[in-house]
């Protein structure tokens, strides 16, 4: 479930889902909370609330149109004025780049939501811009494996990547071992991690974070990682996620794929990347 906070908000919020409607409808839940008229908002037939659908690829004039020379004016009976943009990995590269003057220099009284199924799919000056969620219902099923003492071990280890050993990547293996589809929760893990560090980072806000039983290890690795450094990070975990797709069934190319991807991002940190 979305838990969009209402003491503080911001001009963009880019949320990945795999249930749109659901998503949406927590969105409005949101704006009534912070003061938009109920019936307007749950009859679609707010003047300030624009939703943006498209069916094929969203281009230029798109945004232009839809988008840009509307945001420009002032709202007509809300404080703010809100666009909920659909499926916005449609969004082609000319279309975000466009996008992202109207992002940059926001006017104080437009709110963005950015709807995807799929957050990597955006450019990541997109990305940088906005609130990052994940509303995800296939998340839930790891909430309770996160409270094992493994991942106690493994966020420690993310803290202190840059003296990991042989020692703490055997328990890893380990961990591996007992299960192939642990390394599935292993990476959803560190996708969490990284997100929450991110959302640290730019809202200094502990309460939005999703992994709040570690919000001291977040913290700690907020101050610790460079943008940079994550935007690396990611980038190589969504190519470890790629390679583990790819050899799913042969365990020791998964284990080698994790030993290295450990490896990398310490190395990362050790030449500058922090």
């Amino acid at each position: 479930m979305l838990n969009l906070p209402i003491e503080k908000i911001y001009n963009a919020y880019l949320i990945e889902t795999n249930n749109y409607n659901d998503t949406v409808n927590q969105i409005y839940d949101f704006l009534i909370n912070i003061g938009f008229d109920k019936q307007l908002i749950l009859s679609k037939n707010h003047l300030d609330v624009y939703n943006i659908y498209e069916d094929n690829i969203i281009k230029v004039d798109d945004v232009r149109n839809k988008i840009i020379e509307v945001a420009s004016i002032k709202p007509r009976i809300a404080e703010k004025k809100v666009f909920i943009i659909y499926n916005a990995k449609k969004m082609n590269t000319n279309a975000q780049n466009a996008f992202l003057k109207t992002l940059e220099e926001p006017e104080s009284f437009n709110i963005f939501f950015l709807i995807t199924d799929s957050i990597k799919s955006l450019l990541d000056t997109i990305k940088s811009r906005c609130i990052c969620f994940y509303n995800n219902d296939e998340n839930k099923e790891y909430e309770n494996l996160y409270e094992t003492e493994f991942y106690d071990f493994f966020i420690k280890l993310l803290c202190d990547l840059k003296y990991i050993n042989i020692m703490n990547i055997d328990k890893i293996i380990e961990y591996i071992d007992e299960d192939i589809n642990n390394v599935k929760f292993l990476i959803e893990f560190m996708y969490l991690v990284l997100n929450d560090v991110i959302i640290y980072k730019k809202t200094l806000d502990n309460k939005m974070l999703k992994l709040e039983k570690y919000s001291m290890q977040i913290i700690t690795m907020a101050n610790s990682f460079s943008y940079e450094f994550l935007g690396v990070f990611l980038n190589d975990l969504n190519k470890l996620k790629t390679d583990i797709l790819n050899t799913i069934n042969i365990k020791s190319s998964i284990k080698l794929s994790i030993i290295n991807f450990i490896e990398t991002e310490k190395n990362n940190l050790l030449t500058g990347g922090n």
